[in-house]
């Protein structure tokens, strides 16, 4: 599996080196995680800003574009944490430009309409970086590895 080198600030990476993956880091220009070369995924965290900022910045939209004309079978994962209730509903105080319900209400109908523009993203949600590596087992699974 190949792995965006900005992923390694993540939990992630080093989850799915001890649950037996082979990862190769590397700077990515289209998705965090490249599972084949049909198959990537582009991570957003819950637990931090990243979802909102990459919705809000138009990033998350660029993001799926590319990964939409160049595999076949893209997703977007959105992850909770291990520290963490699992719901988009969780705000950081430090974030007081907008409210709870209007955080939650951005990021849904922000992904919604991603989605209505790009069909062929899977959205897949997981509660924490241990239930991720059992998703992308199941991804890989019957999946050669990507070419380098």
């Amino acid at each position: 599996m190949i792995i965006d080198k900005r992923e390694y600030n993540s939990q992630l990476p080093s989850e799915l080196y001890f649950a037996g993956f082979t990862t190769v880091p590397m700077m990515l220009e289209t998705g965090d995680y490249i599972l084949s070369n049909d198959r990537a995924v582009e991570r957003k965290a819950i637990s931090t800003r990243d979802i909102h900022e990459s919705l809000r910045s138009g990033r998350l939209k660029d993001q799926l574009r590319r990964m939409s004309t160049v595999f076949r079978q893209p997703y977007l994962l959105i992850e909770g944490s291990n520290d963490e209730e699992f719901s988009i509903k969780k705000l950081n105080s430090s974030w007081n430009y907008v409210t709870k319900e209007q955080y939650q209400l951005n990021v849904r109908r922000g992904v919604i309409e991603l989605l209505k523009k790009f069909p062929s993203v899977r959205v897949i949600w997981s509660h924490n970086p241990q239930e991720t590596v059992q998703l992308f087992l199941s991804l890989k699974e019957d999946q050669i590895e990507p070419d380098i």
